[in-house]
């Protein structure tokens, strides 16, 4: 195929010239010993200009590498010619390298693309770089044909970069507190540290433990899986960083961990009580009929760390404190339909836990509980003229002068005023007739003839809860045998 340059320029020159260039589409040709023609000389350019590679680029899963170039294994070149390129021939690439073993391109096709001209950069398939390759790297280049149908020279020295081994961080990598807790009111804490191939880590944050983080603040020391620390002064969060490196020095991104000290308990502002969830006000220090106590209280506001729980007890000794135990809840109440009480005086003391560990204040509430249960006068002695000198013995035969008979017996000390309620009778007398009554522990009798007696007493509450009946038998024989 000839093609005519028309519209250049004729030169006309001295025998003496020996080259001459010229530029065609921006490509200098030389045309060494150029001859003339008389005066006028022609000179026939044809299509004798061969492809050249313009521009080297290196890619690693698509982004440009300069010298020096990791080894990976998905390493590609990049050629850029000086020519519109035939995009059916697939150009040879080869490397040489002064490590162990040469890069071995992949047979096969690249890929062509079309930068500035079309299909004039061509694309290597993916080439693994190992560290049998490490060194400089000298890129060659043939076979790559131009649409015209000129070919590359063979190229020896494309390019030549420096091939090192790619860095190798250390993995898995953590550094984190122990206890897995958001909230803490404990300063010291241990750490649970880990980082695949690492020889040396760093260890900084809100901490005061010199010892672990080295001789001197932000130090490297050797890698261990665990360590001690302190967390510095003050409430707040408390953060804390790591970072390794391997035996090359390859180092990773900082890791690290945070929790937040609470040393301050929330406290509870009031507590209350009624018959049941949703009935009357059981006021404080006051006897009642209830047993099924329904208790509830003032949840804290404002909480830093959140409530864990409470921790109440229900009582009846003289104790003001709760056990630093908590209930898996955070509702701020305790029904007792479940657990009905007993008789007596109870405290029922309750405080709140926080999510650090923290417990607040505890608050009381007094609760008085008198239903159904008994409440008994116990052993009834007897004396004869009311002067307590001259004992009665229970079920005895008694001489005596004085018809009248004084008893004694013991106050049970129920709640809301007791009331006693006396009975004498013969003894095939079985129904309970009270014939008098006193608040007192104690009761002279009217004067009692001579014969079987059976006195019983039985108290009674202000609430209403009747005791049990307390006997005493004699036989009276006064002054002379029956």
């Amino acid at each position: 195929m000839e093609r005519v340059y028309q519209d250049m320029n004729v030169l006309s020159c001295g025998a003496t010239i020996k080259s001459l260039g010229i530029v065609v589409r921006g490509v200098v040709i030389l045309m060494a010993d150029f001859k003339t023609i008389g005066i006028w000389g022609w000179y026939d350019l044809g299509e004798t200009i061969k492809p050249t590679v313009m521009e080297v680029k290196y890619f690693d899963s698509g982004s440009v590498d300069t010298s020096p170039i990791n080894t990976t294994n998905n390493f590609q070149i990049q050629l850029r010619f000086s020519k519109a390129m035939n995009k059916t021939i697939t150009p040879t690439v080869w490397m040489d390298s002064n490590g162990t073993l040469d890069p071995v391109v992949p047979s096969g096709a690249g890929t062509w693309y079309d930068i500035i001209e079309s299909g004039d950069t061509w694309r290597t398939p993916n080439i693994k770089l190992s560290g049998d390759h490490v060194g400089t790297v000298t890129v060659k280049a043939s076979g790559a044909t131009a649409d015209d149908g000129n070919v590359m020279d063979v190229n020896n020295a494309v390019d030549t970069f420096t091939l090192q081994k790619s860095k190798s961080y250390p993995t898995a990598v953590k550094c984190l507190f122990r206890d897995r807790v958001r909230y803490t009111k404990t300063s010291g804490q241990s750490l649970e540290i880990e980082a695949t191939d690492a020889i040396q880590m760093w260890i900084s944050g809100d901490i005061v433990n010199e010892a672990f983080r080295g001789t001197t603040p932000n130090a490297w020391i050797t890698y261990s899986t665990s360590g001690d620390v302190n967390i510095n002064a003050g409430d707040g969060q408390k953060r804390i960083w790591a970072k390794f490196n391997d035996a090359s020095g390859n180092e990773t991104a900082f890791t690290g961990d945070a929790v937040y000290i609470d040393r301050s308990g929330d406290n509870i502002g009031w507590i209350d009580c009624t018959n049941g969830s949703g009935g009357a006000t059981i006021p404080q220090s006051t006897w009642q009929l209830k047993k099924e106590p329904y208790f509830f209280w003032s949840a804290p506001s404002g909480s830093v760390s959140f409530m864990r729980g409470y921790s109440f007890v229900l009582t009846s000794g003289g104790g003001t404190e709760v056990p630093d135990s908590f209930l898996d809840s955070v509702k701020p109440y305790y029904d007792y339909k479940d657990n009905p009480i007993k008789s007596g005086k109870w405290k029922f003391i309750v405080k709140a836990m926080d999510d650090a560990g923290n417990f607040g204040n505890t608050i009381t509430h007094n609760i008085w509980v008198a239903s159904g249960d008994t409440f008994d006068t116990g052993r009834i002695r007897a004396w004869t003229s009311g002067d307590k000198v001259t004992e009665i013995p229970n079920g005895a035969v008694t001489w005596s002068g004085d018809a009248s008979v004084y008893l004694e017996w013991q106050d049970p000390s129920s709640p809301e005023d007791d009331t006693f309620y006396i009975n004498w009778s013969g003894d095939t007398v079985t129904a309970i007739n009270y014939a008098a009554k006193t608040t007192n522990a104690n009761y002279t009798t009217p004067v009692l003839g001579q014969g079987i007696w059976r006195i019983r007493i039985r108290s009674i509450t202000g609430l209403g809860v009747s005791g049990d009946v307390s006997e005493f038998l004699f036989v009276w024989a006064s002054g002379s045998a029956l």
